[in-house]
Parts: structure tokens; sequence; C-alpha cells
């Protein structure tokens, strides 16, 4: 998906294609999300994870990885056992030693941020929906350029079909069967703040993020290297 942007006053145009609803409306329905395929909607979530805390909800449980925080945390105990041997003059003295001491230490916290990362976006998650704030969004959901992960482009639901998107939510789940259909009405829970957790509810279920949602403004200089990052819009001079 290639174009050009342009800026007269206000308005923004993407060559001749307009990043409107009616456009990513037909970019979402050829990436056929939903071709050739009926979502499982399944039963409702069981807790309702708007009434319950994080720990209670196992789809949210899931996102902190707890093995990765146990084979972290011992990858740490192993490597400060390798330098006290090192320190003590046992076997494993030298520079070999110190260097299996580091690389433990390394790979253990790599494993303890990864849970950590998940465990913050699953906190995240669970205020939004807990927040009692929320309200109705027409979306559409692409693919990203690179990664090829779901996220859902979020419109104002009055907005009309010339209306640009307002912000994306990367979604972290990649089943086919799991995500919702490629246009629609999601209901939006998110916390407050510059860069808020989001929640998009579709059909009876949550679509859990995998990050932070993403805000799009039309009015900001930098609205067409976001649409750039996630649909893959080509800025002036970028070809």
């Amino acid at each position: 998906m290639v174009g050009s942007v342009g800026c007269a006053g206000s308005e923004r145009v993407v060559g001749s294609l307009m990043p409107t609803f009616s456009y990513q409306e037909a970019v979402g329905r050829a990436q056929a999300f939903d071709s050739g395929r009926r979502p499982d909607r399944g039963p409702a979530p069981d807790p309702d994870p708007r009434q319950v805390v994080w720990w209670r909800v196992p789809e949210l449980r899931r996102m902190v990885r707890f093995p990765f925080l146990a084979a972290g945390i011992g990858l740490c105990l192993a490597g400060v056992l390798v330098k006290d041997l090192v320190t003590d003059g046992l076997p494993g003295k030298g520079s070999a030693g110190v260097g299996l001491a580091l690389l433990l230490g390394a790979l253990g916290f790599v494993g303890i941020w990864i849970s950590v990362s998940g465990l913050l976006v699953a906190r995240g998650a669970s205020r939004a929906l807990r927040s009692g704030s929320s309200r109705s969004m027409r979306y559409v959901l692409l693919r990203e350029p690179d990664s090829n992960c779901p996220f859902m482009l979020l419109f104002p639901e009055d907005g009309g079909e010339q209306a640009p998107p307002v912000s994306a939510v990367v979604l972290g789940e990649r089943r086919p069967a799991a995500l919702p259909e490629a246009v629609g009405t999601a209901r939006l829970y998110q916390t407050s703040g510059e860069r808020p957790y989001a929640v998009p509810w579709v059909v009876g279920r949550p679509h859990y993020p995998l990050d932070r949602m993403f805000p799009l403004d039309p009015d900001d200089p930098e609205y067409a290297k976001s649409l750039d990052r996630l649909i893959g819009i080509q800025p002036p001079g970028a070809r």
C-alpha cells in the first residue's frame, strides 16, 4: 500500500487514496482477515474481566508469561553462583567463568523483562476494563506491514465515511479464528492519559492489546509518519 501525503491547510490527503474509514474498510476486507473463516465467538468470558482483578482472568495471566519470570530468576541466581565460584577461586576461575556469569545474568534479565512487560500490559488492560469509561467506535482490522500483527484502526462512530482514524490498537491475539470481523463497531474501554491502555470489546468479547493505544491526530505534523509506521503509507520524498 503506497501513496504520497500532501497538505492543504489542515486537510491531509494520501495521493488519490484518502486514509478515511471507507478506504480503510476496503483495505481491511482485501487483506482477508475474515475471508474464508467464521470468527469463533465462543462463550462469554468467565469471569467477566470488567468485574474482577487481572489475576483472576486466564487470558490476562497468560500475558505475564510466568515461565519466563521463573527462568529469568533461575538464570540470574545461576549467574550469581558462577560469580561466587570465580571469586572464591574454585573451578570456573578466569575470563571464561566471568563471561558465563554475565551471559546467565543477561539471559535472566531478558526473561524477567519479558514477564514484567506482559504484567504491565495485563494490569493496564484490566484497569481499562474496570475504569467504567467506554465509548463506541468503528474499527477496521488490518495487518502491520512488517510483523503481520493484527491491529485495529479506530474511527469516531459518527464521523462519516470520510473520517480519518483517531487511534490504533495492536492486538495480542494471532489466531485468525479468535479475531473479530474485518470491519465493525467496538466498545472501547480505556485508561486516562496521553498513551492509554485500551481494550476493544466486540460482540461480547474483549480483544486484548499487545501494548498501549497508539494515537493518530490528523492535525499533528507527525500524523503521516504515524500512518506510515502502521499501514505503510509513504510520506513525501520517501520514494
